[in-house]
């Protein structure tokens, strides 16, 4: 029955991967600019673009206090001035994220030029590269340029669904079909097999120990015994047929999951 037990586990398990997807986790530097840009003006910008990355579903964003407070633990004191690639990946593999963005904005006499970089922490490199421009003040260009570079990372990223603003989406995140709508609920009935002989064999467990107990009685009562020893036997029984049940389950949702839509 352990046995039993481990299968249903690694075929609940692999199922639960299978379905899940996975977005990058990211975490957002503090943007970096020319001299007509001022350090609260970046940073204010570095929120306005978090808080557009989150809206796009496309990233999994590490929030900025979490970041602070990750990088004062690890006794990292250049949050405000990371602006090498050195400082940068050492910042992301401090914590914990897959990819980092940095962004850079000048101004080239009335337009501002925006610069994004996506970087792989894991190799280093520059994964993905936005690059957005727009005419007029800071005051009228932020909210666009922020916009822009949200939407154009998530569609670099994601591809052409995650343009204009749609939530990226790919073939995982495409709606289940019925097919794999009942293999859920096969699943689910897996998982439920799997909790009820758990605990049947934990009633197993104890009415052996009664049974001991009885047993090891000087006059043990054998009526008593004779009932316990059903009571165990019955639980056993139980608990076969629902690890069975379970993984039979399991296997018929697998089956179903995996198997090619319109049964070609």
């Amino acid at each position: 029955m352990i046995r039993l037990h481990i299968l249903v586990l690694v075929l609940v398990a692999f199922c639960g991967s299978a379905i899940a997807q996975k977005l990058p986790n990211v975490a957002v530097l503090t943007f970096q600019g020319g001299k007509t840009v001022e350090a609260e003006q970046l940073l204010f910008l570095t929120g306005k673009f978090t808080s557009e990355l989150i809206a796009s579903k496309a990233f999994v964003v590490l929030d900025r206090g979490r970041m602070d407070l990750i990088l004062k633990e690890q006794g990292f004191q250049q949050t405000a001035v990371c602006n090498n690639s050195e400082c940068q990946l050492q910042m992301g593999q401090l914590l914990g994220v897959d990819y980092i963005i940095s962004g850079n904005l000048v101004q080239f006499g009335g337009e501002f030029a925006f610069r994004l970089d996506y970087i792989d922490v894991a190799t280093g490199r520059i994964e993905k590269t936005v690059e957005i421009s727009e005419k007029g003040s800071l005051e009228d260009v932020y909210k666009p340029l922020c916009e822009k570079a949200a939407k154009r990372l998530a569609q670099a990223t994601h591809g052409e669904q995650a343009i204009d603003g749609a939530v990226p989406v790919d073939k995982s995140r495409s709606p289940l079909s019925l097919k794999r709508k009942i293999a859920l609920g096969f699943f689910s009935g897996a998982g439920l097999g799997l909790g009820g002989g758990v605990y049947f064999n934990q009633q197993a467990l104890a009415y052996e120990d009664d049974y001991n107990a009885e047993h090891d009685l000087l006059h043990p009562n054998k009526e008593q015994l004779t009932k316990i020893y059903n009571d165990v036997n019955e639980t056993k029984e139980a608990r076969n047929i629902s690890y069975g049940s379970s993984v039979g389950t399991a296997l018929i949702g697998l089956l179903l999951w995996f198997w090619p839509e319109g049964g070609k």
